[in-house]
């Protein structure tokens, strides 16, 4: 029927830790007003209420997105190589990144190879709960970094990738950071509207298109922004300007115990 969309529940969990690992950032457990916006679409968005308060537990996000020299560890390590390649690593030439981007952000994956990656590395992907607060914090911001936008704190004009470390003073609360420019991040939301499967994206890309009713709005975007991302057939999710990062489930502290960074 039309309007009909489930959601599909693909989170897993993870094996909790107690200590934050090296590469990721802890996000203490917290309590925030989840609002979110999307632009006007022919294709209608699942349905969620304009705002809602989120009780937050405590978890471990990536500080920058997976980049190319991870992903190829991962490869290398795994033998990963999935069932449909279409799209699959288009910007690598015989199976290894470009030279000098082993630390911009790696793209031309799918959502299923990102689970795959994620898997691998004993972590999953975010849901959108987690992504957004991981980004804003408890005070509702428009930018991981405040309410105004500055184009100096993330990469908004650069046309290509850059390194996922190049924007510190782009961080958020919680001190990750690359959450919007650069690429697009997959979140564990996904969806079936009965004739296609669909995720949610967050975070915006360097990419702006000129003016095109069938591509995603460009640039960076706000952290409570959701972005449709259309699945019609496998590896159709792959994009120059769509990668993702990951999360890991933290062992809940006592009450009344922090440890905030």
């Amino acid at each position: 029927p039309q309007g009909w969309i489930q959601k599909i529940n693909n989170s897993l969990s993870t094996e909790p830790l107690l200590e934050c690992p090296n590469d990721m950032v802890e996000i203490p457990a917290g309590r925030f007003l989840y609002k979110t916006w999307h632009d006007e679409s022919f294709i209608p968005y699942p349905s969620e209420p304009d705002s809602a308060w989120i009780e937050m537990k405590r978890f471990y996000m990536d500080r920058y997105p997976v980049t190319n020299k991870q992903f190829y560890q991962f490869i290398q390590e795994s033998g990963y190589r999935p069932a449909d390649t279409t799209g699959y690593l288009r910007h690598w030439t015989n199976g290894i990144y470009p030279r000098g981007m082993e630390n911009h952000p790696v793209v031309w994956v799918s959502l299923d190879d990102a689970r795959a990656y994620a898997r691998w590395s004993g972590k999953r992907l975010p849901t959108e709960h987690e992504w957004q607060y991981a980004a804003q914090g408890t005070d509702g911001r428009a930018w991981p970094w405040g309410n105004e936008f500055h184009a100096t704190k993330c990469n908004s004009s650069f046309g290509v990738t850059t390194p996922v470390d190049a924007f510190p003073k782009g961080k958020s609360p919680f001190k990750v950071e690359d959450m919007v420019g650069n690429v697009w991040q997959f979140t564990e939301g996904e969806y079936d509207n009965g004739s296609y499967l669909f995720s949610i994206i967050r975070g915006g890309s360097y990419f702006r298109p000129d003016a095109s009713e069938w591509y995603i709005k460009g640039g960076p975007q706000p952290v409570n922004k959701r972005q449709m991302l259309i699945r019609v057939a496998p590896g159709f999710d792959r994009s120059a300007t769509v990668g993702f990062r990951c999360v890991r489930d933290a062992v809940p502290l006592p009450s009344g115990s922090s440890r905030n960074p």
